[in-house]
């Protein structure tokens, strides 16, 4: 049978335990957020250090309101013994109060990324460990400040704080984890002396799963390596989204009530041209209904469609980046295929003009797009698009095969390097 508190019949004793673990919870996002600041990420860092260390002494100074404290605390003090990242807290707390900094180092990456082909504009920044986003823009070698580098180009730095003492972990992770055992020895206490653990204020919005003696979703949802982006030209940060789209019956239904049933070919699709015809006569019932496309990639394979995604970007730089981000995707799911669809400007561009970019042309049209490709051929199916007031008509759907696309460059490179390791040596 459960104690109970001899003279407490709320939580209000582990009330202070609570808030100093919603304190260091605070420090760990403040971490997070100056990741690429060294000085800033080390303060903050340090502090949620210092304040976790607390959680138990808060803990410890409630045993006189619970009765058979004692008793209960000796198991959970043996389970956080044997946690080397909890032994590990306890060291590092003692040398930041005792001794000074606690010493870490950084791994790191910085490239210029200005096209969808890493032979092409990629070049990495020699940058200290301890620089900041905008020392390593600084040491951005002149030569790639001119043209369209400049203004199309992107700095992705990739970087992992580790302690000296703990190497084997990157810090917000391990700080994550240190978190997440002292919520759970809390969540414990409450459950045995039937108390309502302490409501801490909200950080984040709902969509964040947090309940007292589990990991929030927030700490657990993150890469061991972190990257920043930011525009070349002029150092604000740069937006891609990638969604994964998944649809339920409901979701069909809906469909079917805007768009009207979509026929589906009365034999299944079986390469990459048929999938790219169905999904483009569909692109265009959307088109013409809406009056606007949003950019989907569709991955396949052996023919089967495996996965879906929404994709947004800001700007050209954006998409180079986004399409690296994709073809990871493409790796996990072992896709064979890929398909993209959106709209997108069209030119006759002069080689004599300045122009590179049809967006740039003064007498772009809009079209809405279908390009796909498999590891040896490509296809690109597209309609201009004319407006006319507030109704939309589609021109014929121009179709040609031949070479996969630019765009998809980082896929085509995911597919050589899976054929190549898995050719056997010679």
């Amino acid at each position: 049978m459960e104690a109970q508190s001899n003279n407490k019949s709320s939580s209000s004793v582990l009330d202070t335990a609570f808030r100093r673990l919603h304190e260091a919870h605070r420090h760990w996002h403040t971490a997070q957020e100056n990741y690429f600041d060294p000085e800033e990420f080390r303060i903050a860092m340090q502090a949620c250090i210092q304040t976790l260390r607390t959680v138990t002494f808060m803990l410890q100074a409630s045993k006189r309101s619970l009765e058979g404290f004692d008793e209960w605390y000796v198991p959970q003090q043996e389970t956080m013994r044997a946690d080397s990242i909890l032994r590990w807290l306890i060291e590092a707390r003692n040398h930041i109060e005792k001794v000074g900094d606690l010493a870490t180092y950084s791994q790191m990456t910085a490239k210029v990324i200005a096209s969808y082909r890493d032979q092409l504009e990629v070049t990495t920044v020699e940058g200290d460990l301890f620089d900041n986003v905008k020392a390593l823009l600084d040491k951005v070698p002149p030569c790639y400040l001119v043209g369209q580098v400049f203004e199309h180009g992107a700095l992705r730095v990739e970087r992992r704080w580790v302690a000296n003492s703990l190497p084997e972990h990157e810090l917000l992770s391990a700080l994550a984890h240190a978190y997440t055992a002292l919520s759970r020895v809390i969540a414990d206490a409450c459950r045995h002396w039937s108390l309502t653990p302490w409501q801490a204020p909200q950080i984040h919005d709902d969509s964040t799963e947090e309940s007292a003696g589990e990991c929030p979703s927030c700490m657990s949802d993150r890469p061991e390596i972190v990257e920043a982006l930011v525009s070349l030209k002029d150092g604000t940060p740069l937006s891609i989204v990638r969604k994964t789209v998944k649809f339920n019956e409901d979701d069909k239904d809906a469909l079917r009530e805007r768009y009207g049933p979509f026929e589906r070919p009365t034999v299944p699709p079986s390469n990459l041209e048929q999938h790219a015809k169905v999904l483009f006569e569909q692109a265009r019932r959307v088109m013409k209904k809406d009056k606007h496309h949003v950019s989907l990639a569709f991955l396949f394979k052996e023919n089967r469609p495996v996965h879906m995604m929404q994709l947004e970007y800001s700007d050209r730089s954006a998409k180079y980046l986004l399409m690296r981000d994709v073809a990871e995707i493409v790796k996990q799911k072992k896709a064979d295929a890929i398909i993209h669809i959106g709209e997108a400007w069209t030119a006759q561009v002069d080689a004599a003009s300045h122009v590179r970019y049809a967006s740039e042309a003064p007498n772009r049209r809009e079209c809405l797009i279908l390009m796909g490709c498999t590891k040896d051929k490509g296809i690109v199916m597209q309609a201009e698009i004319t407006r006319i007031d507030d109704r939309i008509k589609l021109e014929k759907t121009v179709e040609s095969m031949g070479a996969p696309p630019e765009m998809f460059s980082p896929v085509l490179k995911v597919w050589g390097e899976q054929e190549a390791s898995s050719s056997p040596p010679r």
